[in-house]
């Protein structure tokens, strides 16, 4: 089944990640779920260029939150978020550090990037 949602606020590029970001983190809930979280940690190295990520992956269900691996078999997280990184680095020069992502309870997406504070 494919996630029907409302991306709130969109920059159009950002729009197929997303999308796909969302499909994942359906995919791993088996059954019903109110809400979908997920956390992803990025740092790319000043020395060699290489980049590392993580992914926190919970959804609620009745008010209780529960954690889960995301089910991506195809490792297709990784490299969606390294391009949704340089999309925004290159749009607005931001380099941010954490990502979050929220599909709420109305099918509506949420989005929240925290940047280093220097």
């Amino acid at each position: 089944m494919a996630v029907k949602v409302t991306i709130v606020n969109p920059i159009n590029d950002h729009t197929d990640i997303l999308t796909n970001l969302l499909q994942i983190m359906h995919d791993s809930v088996n059954g019903h779920y109110d809400e979908l979280k997920a956390i992803f940690d990025y740092f790319e190295s000043s020395l060699d260029n290489s980049v590392s990520m993580e992914a926190n992956f919970s959804y609620l269900i009745e008010g209780e939150e529960k954690f889960a691996f995301l089910e991506d078999p195809e490792s297709k997280v990784p490299s969606l978020i390294e391009s949704l990184h340089k999309i925004m680095k290159s749009h607005t020069g931001g380099d941010w550090k954490k990502f979050i992502l929220n599909l709420d309870a109305n099918g509506k997406a949420h989005t929240k990037f925290i940047y280093d504070e220097k």
